[in-house]
């Protein structure tokens, strides 16, 4: 199977921090992707991690990768245990402070 793009977005920050950019989520022949724009920016958590939620709501059994970089493109796995079609929200999550960071509508292509 050829890549193919399942999902678009664009990120806001919540509770006070400063999230900005664009993301996708690719399907690949072997692997689903959360790919991250060059243009992504976050002013800084101690523990960030990528999940998924349902109207902005997170929902901890998703928790699947930790951010990498606070600025540029970059990609994380999504695990095959994670059904997109079950979620609409990209969401960064500090695992830390148990707060939410910022969050992303996920739009179906």
């Amino acid at each position: 199977m050829d890549e193919e793009i399942i999902g678009r977005g664009s990120f806001v920050g919540a509770s006070g921090h400063t999230m900005t950019g664009g993301f996708m989520i690719r399907q690949g022949s072997k692997e689903v992707l959360l790919e991250i724009s060059s243009n992504f920016l976050f002013d800084g958590a101690p523990a960030p991690w990528w999940a998924f939620g349902r109207k902005g709501h997170f929902d901890r059994d998703t928790l699947f990768a930790k951010l990498e970089h606070e600025t540029g493109a970059q990609s994380a796995i999504i695990p095959a245990t994670i059904q997109i079609a079950d979620f609409d929200t990209v969401i960064l999550w500090c695992r830390a402070a148990d707060v939410l960071l910022g969050t992303g509508a996920v739009e179906r292509v």
